[in-house]
């Protein structure tokens, strides 16, 4: 886990970097997010990475993020993994040197290193489904929220509702990797044409846990602020729902098999083969208009047999074209049919 820095240089001219870290291992690298305007950085990122054998030392590097041209240099810490015990996680502040001559470092960098045995490839779902009171960072009372989900190095981006406290995404993204995750990581931001976007609220699920036999995790987690030092551009706190809370987001994380099957059932009469359907629900167009202003605001619900209830895309507001392109993952098996949507609306 890449923690925390504390003493970098400052390489921009307002006395302050925007600072990321890289790790390398082998051929394999792995990038935090950027912290914009701090010398004290936090991060707070985990990355499961493959150590081949011989393999002792690996490079950490803190870079200065640049809009325009290449990143500046910060410094190296060289992680020797000789040490390490497996099983027995460490954690260590390294100091921060250069990688040759002609160069300047300084400050420290805290990780958080864990030695274990490879595992298999594990699949997750991760599902965003929606948010309710979420604080209103835009002038006209309302927000554009989007949600970035950062799982094992891979960030994952939901599209962007517009003018609304309370979105609904309904969006799947399928997540691959070595070992187990440990956590997942979700921001939840306000778009913003020009300038930085606004942070609303960050929140993590545990997924050490969960088994492919266990049932999907599925949960209202509360948003929080990003942690100290993190630098990003918030609300301020009175702008939020009841001046306290930050809003909440309605996640669903389902593990399964290495090889991608699903869940095993314990239900007899749901014996047979489990196959995966995905639906793309991409456009619409010369839809009826509903309301006064000669539009709709239209969304889309999908049924199916295996679900509980209907799954439903985002609102596309004021259009009778609307465009969608969400890609929804359901549990189905053979023999059954017709996917469809609930009667009644503006079609079926």
């Amino acid at each position: 886990m890449v923690r925390s820095a504390r003493g970098l240089l400052a390489a921009d001219s307002g006395g302050t970097s925007d600072p990321y870290c890289e790790v390398t291992i082998g051929k394999k690298k792995r990038k935090t997010k950027t912290i914009p305007k701090t010398l004290d950085p936090t991060w707070e990122e985990s990355f499961t990475m493959p150590l081949e054998a011989g393999e002792c030392t690996f490079p950490c590097d803190v870079f200065d993020h640049d809009v325009i041209g290449n990143s500046d240099f910060l410094g190296r810490a060289l992680v020797d993994t000789r040490s390490l015990m497996m099983g027995r996680a460490r954690e260590e502040w390294f100091p921060l040197g250069v990688r040759k001559s002609g160069e300047e470092a300084q400050g420290s960098l805290l990780l958080k290193l864990l030695k274990r045995q490879k595992g298999k490839p594990q699949e997750y779902l991760i599902e965003v489904l929606s948010a309710r009171k979420l604080a209103a960072a835009d002038r006209g009372g309302t927000s554009d929220p989007f949600v970035v989900v950062h799982a094992e190095g891979q960030k994952l981006k939901t599209k962007v509702i517009k003018a609304t406290l309370t979105p609904e995404w309904g969006e799947s993204f399928q997540v691959v990797i070595e070992e187990d995750a440990g956590k997942v990581s979700f921001e939840v931001f306000d778009y913003n044409t020009f300038g930085r976007n606004t942070h609303i609220g960050s929140s993590d699920i545990d997924t050490s846990a969960l088994t492919p036999a266990s049932p999907p995790v599925t949960k209202w987690v509360p948003l929080d602020i990003p942690p100290a030092g993190a630098g990003v551009k918030s609300i301020p706190k009175v702008a939020r729902v009841g001046g306290t809370a930050y809003g909440d987001l309605h996640v669903r994380i389902t593990r399964r098999f290495g090889d991608g099957g699903a869940r095993p059932s314990s239900s007899g009469s749901d014996a047979g083969p489990k196959l995966k359907l995905a639906v793309d629900v991409l456009e619409a167009r010369g839809l009826t208009a509903a309301d006064r202003g000669g539009t709709s605001d239209p969304f889309c619900m999908i049924s199916f047999p295996t679900l509980a209830k209907p799954l439903r895309t985002a609102v596309v507001a004021k259009t009778l074209d609307p465009v969608w392109n969400e890609t929804h993952i359901i549990d189905a098996r053979r023999g059954q049919h017709g996917v469809g949507s609930p009667r009644g609306g503006l079609g079926v």
